[in-house]
């Protein structure tokens, strides 16, 4: 009945004016009152949907997956099966696209899409780039396998097809009851698992107790890698290896850097560098590296060593800093240090995901006097035309191809072609892991010319290293 209706039929039995009129208004405002609820009900109804689903993709999000795992656990053991569960995470490739909101919210849409054809108990993660499943498996290979296939739709080429949004992904998997019956241990598994697949490049990892062993090491090394950084580095110290020509004088050192701690003993740069890549922490490393090592070289020159160079490592995420050319120059000019006496080493993957911004800040270090050696060459991406592009002084040959030199013809093949570009371009040679003077003379006759290895000496404190310089390196020559 509308509003004037029950006007009318109020009128008809003869109620007074006064009365009639307190009713309407009651009516109105009862009506009102009615309305702003509806509305107030449609507006929950769409923050739920908001807080309950993804705007992206339309998933369900992870309280959801949090909510069904009871259900699930119970239907597993009602079965007889596992429960698998599955973290998916974008690889680095999806980074570059994802600045671009809306063409990253169609790709991750599709990609849910694609995934859901293989796992349709999917949600979405906490992060955009992830997803989370669920299905009940028989076993270990159903659950790798799955996590496989996964990985396998997510790569298939987008429609339309585009090099530059092709992406891959990680799976992460673990199983109940196996690993655990609760949810929130799972769910930290799931996390070790997905990182595990990073570190290593494998598609998909089912989660195992060395996996968890090896990541609370990790955590733990991190815990005081971290502390080492606030108090100051105090930890940390350098080693400088000689780099000799071919009459042995030593020219240049490579300084690497060690870690003592009272905790932990001696860690290992290969335990803790990748860790520091991983969260960040390289980019204050790598600078105290730098600014020391350069100081290093400065004692040295004013104590008569003035022809001496240092080399340091740049780590990948190091090289990729936009000022990077800027903060090598602010070191440079605070010790008054001339950069041709510094040598960077950077490896060959870094350079070929941008190789136009590479070739630019080569470039710029190059500016300021600054020399370039690429490292572990021969070991990815290596080519004629590579070398060609980027503005190197130096190419090092990866200890791998001088191991067993001596011996091995197809070694001995794979070097002097090495030693034979590098001279046709210009740039010099530096072999590192020379152990023995057989490998020595093998180089040296096909043109070397500087070394670097166990042979001559091992990293050593700058004050051994200063008796090197005074005294030489001794080595056994027949």
């Amino acid at each position: 009945m509308t509003l004037s209706e029950v006007e009318q039929t109020l009128r008809d039995h003869g109620v007074p004016e006064d009365v009639l009129q307190h009713i309407l208004k009651t009516l109105v405002v009862a009506k009102r009152t009615k309305d702003a609820l509806e509305k107030l009900k449609e507006e929950y109804r769409q923050v739920r949907r908001l807080v309950d689903q993804s705007p992206d993709t339309g998933l369900p999000v992870r309280k959801g997956l949090e909510q069904d795992f009871s259900r699930l656990r119970e239907e597993a053991s009602r079965e007889g099966k596992k429960l698998a569960l599955f973290l998916i995470r974008l690889d680095e490739k999806y980074e570059r696209i994802e600045n671009s909101r809306d063409r990253s919210r169609v790709l991750l849409f599709k990609t849910a899409r694609r995934i859901r054809r293989v796992l349709p108990g999917l949600y979405q993660g906490d992060r955009p780039e992830e997803f989370l499943g669920a299905r009940l498996v028989s076993g270990d290979e159903e659950a790798v396998s799955l996590g496989k296939e996964i990985s396998d739709v997510v790569m298939v080429p987008q429609d339309p097809p585009a090099e530059d949004i092709q992406f891959g992904c990680y799976v992460g998997i673990v199983l109940f009851p196996d690993h655990g019956e609760e949810w929130p241990a799972l769910f930290e598994m799931l996390h070790i698992a997905v990182a595990e697949a990073m570190r290593e490049k494998e598609r998909a990892v089912l989660y195992t107790g060395d996996i968890g062993r090896r990541h609370f090491e990790e955590e733990l090394v991190l815990e005081h890698m971290r502390r080492v950084l606030r108090d100051g580095f105090e930890e940390f110290h350098l080693a400088y290896q000689p780099i000799v020509d071919r009459s042995l004088s030593i020219v240049g050192a490579e300084a690497l850097i060690r870690w003592d701690n009272p905790a932990l003993g001696s860690v290992s740069p290969a335990r803790f560098i990748p860790l520091a890549e991983s969260t960040g922490d390289i980019m204050a490393i790598g600078q105290w590296v730098l600014y020391r090592a350069c100081k290093q070289l400065s004692l040295w020159h004013a104590r008569g060593f003035r022809d001496l160079f240092i080399s340091v490592n740049l780590s990948p995420p190091q090289f990729k800093l936009h000022d990077l050319a800027f903060r090598v120059a602010g070191i440079l000019k605070s010790l008054a240090f001339e950069g041709r006496f510094l040598k960077l080493e950077v490896t060959e993957g870094v350079l070929m995901d941008h190789p136009e911004e590479a070739v630019e800040k080569m470039n710029e270090l190059r500016a300021m006097g600054v020399k370039l050696c690429i490292d572990d060459f021969g070991t990815g991406y290596s080519s004629l035309g590579y070398l060609r592009r980027f503005p190197f002084d130096t190419l090092k040959i990866d200890r791998s191809f001088v191991v067993g030199v001596e011996d091995d013809p197809s070694l001995q093949g794979i070097v002097r072609a090495i030693i034979g570009v590098a001279g046709a371009l210009g740039i010099s040679t530096l072999a590192e892991g020379v152990e023995n003077e057989r490998q020595l003379d093998f180089l040296m006759a096909e043109g070397c010319e500087m070394f670097q290895g166990f042979y001559f000496a091992r990293p050593v404190p700058p004050e051994e290293f200063e008796r090197l310089l005074r005294e030489g390196v001794r080595v056994a020559r027949a």
